[in-house]
């Protein structure tokens, strides 16, 4: 998507392009009530938490970017479907240390707005594949993969063995 046709979608949701300029400000956008639903990876609550994450996240990837592929709008609420991209150099991003790795992020964010103000946005990612791309789990269908799934499929049966009635 060319600058000109990301721009109506930049204007429509101005956190996504304040985060983009990597300059979130105040964060106006955001107030003491907002939640940011991370899933797996916790929830934020309030402007200040929200904006922690942010920030360490623009820290941890310097060179961070993030285009907008659709937006589908009803009443007060925006489904928008994004790719980021940003190269792990900077500070730990949740408590894993810069790699160096080049890393892309497909996500889904699902905002309720009260006005000007979003009241909540649930994040839908994929933790796995940036745990893949930093070499923080083995890559999909590697060796090292396979000797994880099969050592983890041990341990199952061997849990069920021992959890069977009379032993």
């Amino acid at each position: 998507m060319t600058e000109a046709t990301q721009r109506p979608y930049f204007d429509l949701l101005p956190s996504f392009d304040a985060l983009r300029r990597r300059d979130l400000g105040d964060a106006p956008w955001w107030d003491d009530d907002s939640v940011y639903d991370l899933g797996s990876r916790g929830v934020r609550r309030g402007r200040t938490e929200i904006r922690g994450y942010f920030d360490e996240m623009l820290c941890a990837f310097p060179d961070f970017d993030i285009e907008i592929h659709r937006v589908v709008t009803e009443g007060p609420s925006r489904a928008v479907q994004w790719e980021a991209v940003g190269t792990f150099t900077g500070g730990p991003f949740q408590g894993v240390s810069p790699t160096g790795t080049r890393v892309t992020f497909h996500g889904l964010d699902l905002i309720e707005f009260d006005g000007p103000v979003i009241r909540s946005c649930w994040e839908y990612s994929d933790p796995l594949s940036f745990a893949r791309q930093v070499g923080l789990v083995p890559a999909d269908n590697s060796a090292a993969d396979a000797m994880l799934r099969g050592a983890f499929n041990v341990r199952t049966r061997l849990g069920g063995v021992l959890r069977r009635p009379g032993r």
